[in-house]
């Protein structure tokens, strides 16, 4: 799986963990397993999960990184309290441990970052599924080929992506896409300016050696 490989790519070469909380882990094999439209991911996610790619926060996970008895009870009780707001129960442990490790949350669920920025009253870390693609394009891991597979297939199982990428290739929406997870090493793509409100975060990252 393309994704997959490229998360893997940015824990391998950029030292950054892509992690998600037990909830987030049931909710995603439930998906896989149970929803027609994502059992064709299945195989991926699965090693994926197996390969630590995507890693999992569990007890073992607090416990190595030193971050408190209280912290995975800590993010459940904001979880909750961000459902009572409105905001999906996958959705809500996503936020609630992007903000306890204050670190970027994965989404593409515009309307419970909406609702988050109105609870917080401030601009949140926010990077969708194409900032990952585009910075694996802007970093030659991956093709524009490459791209535009990853861009048919999340438009293919309903994913809720940018508006200006379901109808154009990928390279005709990248030109007016900012890119919010950029390697200074390399060539800008995408638009040169912030686009959208939320683009006023850009989170970059230089290769890891050694």
């Amino acid at each position: 799986m393309l994704f997959s490989s490229l998360l893997d790519h940015l824990k391998g070469v950029y030292q950054v963990k892509t992690v998600i909380t037990e909830q987030v882990e049931v909710e995603l094999r439930h998906h896989v397993n149970d929803n027609p439209k994502f059992i064709s991911l299945k195989k991926g996610i699965y090693a994926a999960l197996e390969s630590r790619t995507l890693t999992v926060m569990d007890d073992a996970f607090a416990d190595h990184y030193e971050l408190g008895p209280n912290f995975l009870d800590d993010i459940d009780t904001e979880a909750r309290r961000l459902q009572g707001l409105g905001i999906d129960d996958g959705e809500s442990y996503v936020h609630a441990a992007a903000s306890a490790l204050d670190a970027p949350a994965l989404t593409n669920d515009l309307r419970a970052v909406k609702k988050l920025v109105l609870d917080r009253d401030h601009t949140p870390k926010i990077l969708r599924s194409f900032d990952i693609v585009g910075f694996g394009f802007q970093t030659n891991h991956f093709s524009a080929a490459d791209c535009e597979r990853c861009r048919k297939r999340m438009v293919g199982i309903g994913e809720d992506v940018e508006k200006l990428f379901r109808r154009r290739s990928f390279l005709d929406g990248l030109c007016m896409f900012y890119v919010r997870l950029v390697d200074n090493q390399f060539p800008r793509v995408g638009a040169s300016s912030p686009v959208q409100k939320y683009d006023a975060y850009r989170l970059e990252i230089i290769e890891q050696h050694g």
